[in-house]
């Protein structure tokens, strides 16, 4: 087409979407920071066995343990109820599926002592390895779009991963 033509074409194609892309892109962040910021994890104390399922965003505010002040604080996505068997065992495990949850505790725990809310954030994506979690986590010192869209990249292909 020639140039007049195709500037015609551009003014119609914007008239005819929804939503524009920057604005779509926009969305997308914003949602996938809400869902973060109010995903429910356990937390757990490393220091004085304290434990309770909280938001992100909840936690964030506290950034501490309640009770003893450490902040050697572990995350787990599981119910409570194998969190307070882990806790009332003194953290001796009994079989390889508490072993899983106790050493992503102790993973967990030094990503937050290091990385504060943006470790926590991060840790509550889904699906990504420890070399993701790290690499993101480093690469930002507060929570941001940027931090959301690396965010956002790694789970797309953590997902695309599990079909390849």
């Amino acid at each position: 087409p020639s140039p007049v033509t195709s500037a015609t074409l551009m003014k119609m194609a914007k008239k005819l979407e929804l939503i524009p892309p920057e604005r779509l892109e926009k969305i997308i962040v914003e949602s996938a920071k809400t869902r973060l910021l109010n995903t429910v994890l356990g937390f757990v104390c490393l220091n004085c066995k304290w434990y309770t399922l909280m938001k992100v965003k909840d936690f964030i505010k506290i950034g501490a343990c309640p009770r003893c002040r450490s902040r050697k604080i572990g995350v787990a996505n599981v119910e409570e109820s194998e969190i307070k068997k882990i806790v009332e065992k003194d953290f001796k495990v009994s079989n390889r599926f508490e072993e899983r949850i106790l050493d992503y505790l102790a993973f967990s725990s030094e990503i937050i002592e290091k990385y504060d809310g943006v470790g926590v954030v991060t840790l509550a994506a889904r699906r990504l390895s420890r070399e993701d979690i790290v690499r993101i986590a480093g690469k930002f010192s507060s929570i941001n779009e940027e931090l959301i869209k690396s965010i956002i990249s790694a789970e797309k292909k953590a997902l695309s991963r599990r079909f390849w």
